[in-house]
């Protein structure tokens, strides 16, 4: 019986190597080849919906009990954190029977790159959540007319937490392909001559939309400070109004013209 833990072969004590991923028996399922939608909702996007659907009924219970809706914003950087450090590190250490430090240096350079993109934009959002919650030390004002409604929280997780559980699952498909099946961008992208220039522009747009959510972050700290209540218009803020969501957008983006070409190349 093969072994699940890439060994030496040369060796007669099976002295364990430094391990990639190409070491371990995972083989690109067909889908992933061939660009089926039908493969790519069963083996993708359906257990992203099922790990963020489960986490939206943690902060659902945790908003209930609390009477506080803001628990839902919570979720939304920890995770999409979480997912990608579930499919590119935690299951696969448990498929393959390995450590978790060795299922993390089985990563390419460009997957953990992706990973620790994820985890810094992550962590950044949840801090300025968190931050601003205890700041504030009560719901989110923008919510404060839905807890009025005495059958809310009865029809909250259908209405509110389980929509954005969907978004969720959608937008991090940006990194859960790139980590489960890099053959599906990278592989196909390689043959047609473009990966590097798919690479240099991933991170372009990610830095680009990093970048843009510090900017302004800053320049509205700075239009608080003053004793400003109005709409901040400059800066940022005179370009788009929820910078936000500017960086998921271009990773989106670079995502679906890697997806686009790994799959026309196949053809």
């Amino acid at each position: 019986m093969e072994s699940k833990t890439p060994f030496d072969a040369a060796s007669e004590t099976s002295v364990p190597i430094t391990p990639t991923r190409d070491t371990y028996p995972t083989p690109q399922p067909s889908f992933f080849r061939t660009g089926n939608t039908l493969g790519v909702l069963h083996h993708v996007l359906l257990p992203n919906l099922n790990l963020h659907a489960s986490l939206s009924l943690v902060a659902y219970t945790a908003g209930r009990l609390t009477q506080r809706v803001d628990s839902k914003d919570f979720l939304w950087p920890s995770a999409q954190v979480l997912n990608a450090w579930y499919n590119g590190v935690i299951y696969p250490a448990f498929k393959y029977n390995v450590s978790l430090t060795t299922s993390f240096r089985s990563l390419s350079w460009t997957q953990k790159l992706l990973l620790g993109g994820v985890t810094a934009w992550g962590s950044r959002l949840f801090y300025r959540i968190a931050k601003r919650s205890i700041q504030r030390g009560r719901d989110d004002p923008r919510y404060a007319e839905l807890s009025h409604d005495a059958n809310f929280w009865n029809k909250a997780f259908f209405a509110v937490f389980l929509p954005e559980a969907v978004f969720q699952s959608l937008i991090s498909l940006a990194w859960t392909i790139p980590l489960t099946a890099p053959g599906a961008c990278i592989g196909p992208a390689s043959e047609a001559g473009v990966a590097p220039l798919l690479h240099s522009t991933a991170v372009g747009l990610y830095c680009t939309g990093l970048g843009l959510e510090v900017m302004a972050d800053v320049q509205l700290a700075k239009h608080t400070e003053v004793g400003n209540s109005d709409l901040n218009t400059s800066g940022v803020w005179s370009i788009v109004r929820h910078p936000k969501y500017v960086r998921p957008i271009l990773l989106e983006t670079i995502r679906t013209d890697s997806f686009r070409t790994a799959t026309s190349a196949t053809h």
